[in-house]
């Protein structure tokens, strides 16, 4: 673990190095262990591990690369962002990514279509939907 003296989101007291002692009190299969999981790969640091099927108790949910398949490279950084806040949380890797993507509903396509074209396609993600309009940057 990276970053074991780090606040865990939405807790004033838990620390980073305290969720293996939180999460022994939790299902395995649980909402509440798989959103500690996302809590230790996002905030902690912790190693990518591909998101269960049914993460946060969701069916159907969106899927980071197109066909279901692991980012190739999930600790590629995509981008960080310069703040305040801690660097494990300000750097979006391709592991982030693939966890978040499971939050969003796969009945949501436009969400899902726009995280598969765009980050999903940056991480090598396999035939990754068009996007809807394509922006030129310089």
């Amino acid at each position: 673990m990276a970053n074991p003296n780090t606040l865990v989101s939405g807790y004033s007291t838990l620390l980073c190095k305290d969720l293996a002692v939180d999460a022994a009190r939790f299902p395995k299969n649980s909402v509440y262990c798989h959103s500690l999981s996302m809590d230790a790969i996002w905030r902690c640091g912790c190693a990518y591990v591909k998101p269960p099927d049914n993460f946060l108790g969701k069916a159907r949910q969106c899927s980071f690369c197109a066909d279901g398949s692991t980012p190739p490279n999930p600790d590629l950084v995509l981008w960080k962002v310069n703040g305040e806040r801690d660097e494990s949380y300000l750097e979006f890797t391709c592991g982030k990514g693939d966890w978040q993507a499971r939050i969003v509903n796969a009945g949501e396509y436009v969400a899902c279509a726009a995280l598969q074209a765009t980050e999903g396609a940056a991480c090598g993600c396999p035939n990754p939907p068009k996007p809807s309009c394509d922006p030129e940057c310089p």
